[in-house]
């Protein structure tokens, strides 16, 4: 019999369930943690392999690029030629300067390039925009091509990563992988590659990494000394003017660092002098204008001759290029003929007279020692013709030679003012400028635009391929707005605070930002719920000349309500004595939104040609007229219209992706979409938009849809479509042809602004001058014989029908928002539990009817 304890075995003890079950897990995850491990390391093991064949190919790459470089020069240089490197695919540039008042142009651009404070450095791919770019803010930066050595040891030594929109350091390839793994970037090798050789994906590389914070240079940053120009002893007179020239650089580049980089841009002077080649009388030291100032002409005696086709060509040039017309696009640019005392042709000329030498019709010896035919004789004789025909015998010789250079002067202005050129330059008295900005801004109300407005409505900029140097104003400026205000407001009629903000901030952002300081005034601006106009004319130009100014508008929602609909503006600008002017109409659009509603706005844009009406142009008419009823008509808007990529499209499947996104990035894909734009299919059947013109919509990316506060990146809601359009056309345009009299300056949109998910669009228009045989009537659009817009007999009654209901809707919309406090949702569940307390209240059982 064993002996009795009061001790358990081991055996007899029984162990916790819970305890168990934890033991069990434990013994598991130590299992998966082993695995996990173990498949880590062999994961690890051959991805290494697959970095160090990666690491190995781009070494062998490197060589044979450096090998067929060498290879290349060696034979240009036996051929006897020069060996051209290719051009820079990425440029490093590092922010050396420049925080505190900075133009908002280079700010936006530093911004852009993410250089924030100075000593950052990024990598950008050479581009002809990141090129324009470069230029704008070339007094902030240094920039120049990276060598793979220094593209290495960037990234080696000083490489973050942005990962969560935190700074990382580039210590492990796992860091990479996780940020560029879906780009099969994988280590650093990777990453110097993609950089160096400006890969498909160097854009998301170069984001990855964190700007670069660099050190100063030893020492600190030096001005570098101008050119010194020596002056040797006896230096013959063409070095002299050599060194002279190198001598005057130095001292203007010293004393206005920007003069030679602004020169280059291009001139806009604002004389044209035609003055005598003496030597004594240089215009620019005689008026003390600096290069750029005057556009010149000259030659022996300061003659304009119709028949040399030099001054011809010069003239011609000064009017149609450099803007010799009264105030239009371009420059006012005055045309000088300048004589002088003492000139060397007008004494020759007057000696000839007094001698003499003109006898009746035949040719003059001016210069006796000179042949009859001589160029020099027959240069001056009509010159010497003309002091011939002064009484000159009683005058002293001062006194003659001063009357035969002021009668010269006044001869060549005769001459000139018979030109052709000039003659047609009188004739076209239309402002050439327009400007043309249109934005749907969500509904934001006031909080709908940023404060500066440079890169939307001073067009110095074309963001995305950086455009426009032109140093001129446009005379009319036409900005239209859509969802302007939060619907219930606009319903309401609530809009006047937001449109006077408008108003107030663009006027103020035009005139800042004009090349010259031109100052605007409003011609008229209107506003119906949402849609609003806003046209501006330049003071020195074509505000002065607007008569007849007329607004008009039309709801296309339903009921014909204001939600979608079209505002438009029309004025008439005077012309020259004899001729009615130019009537300008200017009309903002906003259509039914959402794909499959195509034949909708179909039907939108013919109800607005037959509901917008103005005025009859005649006096003789009492019919209202349509938008085509104009000399010019621009139309835009947030026109809704769609990209209709069929199934067999390689991009379908894609279409409502972020891989649909990227494909878009390619200007030539985007070219090859721009055939199932449903607005460019429409418009070639003839159904829509007749008789107008548009710019090349595709050079720029999709204006729709993008996520709120992102630069550049769509929502996968919709599919991106071109939906903000700006469209044309002119008199003279020829109905059936594809391109329009119109030249299209600029058209873009511009990616900066964040606040609403369509993109603002803006195009620069130059209409065509007017032509000589112009009737003196106002002249009207061409139109096919097959479209023939005829106004509504009921226009009004549609229009007012549709207000009427904007504003009971809208009021008690905007009643249910206050009770909700901002939400009509709330609004509403308080009226109804309101409504029915009070009910309650009214049907409660008084204190008799208890009794009772």
């Amino acid at each position: 019999m064993a002996p009795s304890t009061t001790v358990p075995s081991a055996s007899a003890i029984e162990v916790p369930e819970t305890l168990l079950k934890k033991r069990k897990q434990n013994e598991k995850a130590r299992e998966e943690r082993l695995a996990a491990a173990a498949a880590a390391r062999k994961a690890s093991k051959a991805k290494r392999k697959v970095i160090f064949k990666r690491a190995e190919s781009y070494v062998k790459e490197y060589l044979s690029k450096e090998k067929e470089e060498i290879r290349l020069k060696r034979a240009a240089r036996a051929g006897g030629d020069f060996y051209v490197p290719a051009q820079p695919k990425v440029y490093f540039v590092v922010r050396i300067r420049g925080i505190n008042e900075i133009a908002p142009k280079p700010r936006k651009i530093l911004q852009l390039l993410r250089l924030l404070q100075i000593n950052n450095g990024v990598f950008v791919k050479a581009t002809r925009a990141t090129q324009q770019m470069l230029r704008l803010v070339e007094p902030y930066v240094t920039y120049g091509e990276p060598n793979l050595k220094s593209v290495r040891e960037l990234i080696y030594k000083r490489g973050y990563g942005k990962i969560d929109k935190q700074r990382i350091p580039l210590s492990n390839n796992a860091v990479i992988e996780q940020a560029l793994g879906k780009y099969d970037i994988l280590c650093v090798e990777d990453l110097v590659h993609e950089i160096i050789t400006a890969g498909p994906n160097f854009k998301q590389a170069s984001n990855f990494l964190w700007p670069f914070k660099l050190s100063n240079p030893t020492g600190g940053w030096r001005t570098r000394n101008p050119t010194l120009v020596f002056r040797p002893p006896n230096m013959p007179a063409v070095n002299r003017l050599f060194a002279a020239n190198a001598q005057w650089a130095a001292d203007v580049a010293k004393h206005d660092p920007t003069f030679f980089k602004e020169s280059a841009k291009g001139q806009a002077p604002h004389t044209l002098w035609i003055g005598c080649a003496d030597s004594r009388v240089p215009e620019t030291v005689i008026t003390g204008a600096k290069p750029g100032d005057i556009f010149v002409n000259r030659n022996v005696a300061n003659q304009f001759n119709p028949e040399d086709t030099s001054v011809l060509a010069v003239l011609r040039y000064a009017v149609d290029y450099l803007g010799v017309e009264h105030g239009a696009f371009f420059l006012l640019v005055k045309i000088a003929i300048v004589g002088h005392t003492s000139c060397g042709g007008a004494n020759a000329s007057l000696a000839a007279a007094l001698s003499g030498a003109v006898q009746g019709d035949g040719p003059v010896a001016t210069i006796p020692s000179e042949a009859i035919d001589s160029d020099l004789n027959r240069w001056l004789e009509p010159l010497t013709k003309l002091a011939s025909s002064l009484p000159l015998s009683s005058l002293p010789k001062d006194d003659a030679l001063q009357l035969v250079v002021e009668e010269n002067v006044k001869a060549q202005v005769e001459q000139l003012a018979k030109s052709e050129v000039i003659q047609n330059a009188w004739t076209k008295g239309t402002p050439k400028g327009q400007e043309i900005a249109s934005y749907n801004t969500n509904l934001q109300g006031i909080q709908g635009l940023p404060q500066d407005l440079v890169d939307w409505l001073a067009p110095t900029l074309q963001v995305s391929s950086f455009l426009a140097r032109e140093r001129h104003a446009p005379d009319i400026v036409a900005v239209g707005f859509q969802e302007l205000l939060p619907l219930h407001l606009g319903l309401s009629g609530l809009s006047k605070s937001v449109i006077d903000n408008r108003d107030a901030l663009i006027l103020s952002q035009i005139e800042k930002h004009a090349p010259n300081k031109e100052r605007y005034s409003l011609i008229a601006k209107i506003v119906n719920v949402g849609v609003a106009l806003l046209v501006y004319g330049r003071d020195e130009g074509v505000a002065r000349q607007v008569v007849d100014v007329e607004t008009s508008w039309t709801g296309c929602g339903p009921a014909f309500m204001g939600n979608k609909g079209a505002v438009g503006v029309r004025f008439r600008v005077n012309a020259p004595e004899g001729t009615a002017g130019e009537v300008y109409t200017f009309v903002n659009c906003h259509l039914t939104a959402h794909d499959h509603k195509l034949k909708a706005r179909v039907a939108d844009y013919h109800h607005i040609v037959r509901t917008l009406l103005f005025s009859p142009l005649s006096g003789d008419s009492k019919t209202p007229s349509t938008i085509y009823d104009t000399s010019h008509l621009f139309l835009f808007g947030d026109l809704n219209f769609r990209l209709d990529v069929p199934e067999a499209h390689s991009l379908h499947p894609k279409r409502i992706t972020h891989d649909f996104s990227k494909a878009i990035e390619s200007e030539k894909t985007r070219e090859e979409l721009k055939e199932y734009d449903q607005l460019t299919v429409e418009k070639r059947k003839g159904t829509i938009f007749v008789g107008l013109h548009e710019g090349e919509f595709w050079k720029f990316k999709c204006s729709y849809k993008y996520h709120l506060g992102e630069v550049d990146q769509y929502s996968i809601k919709r599919m991106p479509s071109w939906t903000d359009r700006i469209l044309y056309a002119t008199y003279t345009d020829i109905p059936d042809t594809p391109k329009s009299n119109i030249t299209n300056l600029l058209y873009t949109s511009i990616p900066s602004y964040t606040t609403s998910d369509h993109k603002p669009v803006v195009s620069l228009l130059l209409l065509p001058p007017r032509p000589v045989n112009t009737p003196s009537s106002i002249p009207t659009l061409r139109l096919p014989v097959t479209f023939l817009p005829t106004p509504d007999p009921y226009a009004t009654v549609k229009r007012y029908t549709g207000r009427a209901f904007d504003r009971v809707i809208g009021i008690i919309w905007w009643l249910f928002t206050v009770l909700g406090a901002g939400n009509v949702l709330v609004g509403t569940f308080n009226f109804l539990v309101g409504l029915g307390a009070w009910t309650w209240y009214r049907g409660r059982p008084t204190g008799e009817d208890s009794a009772v």
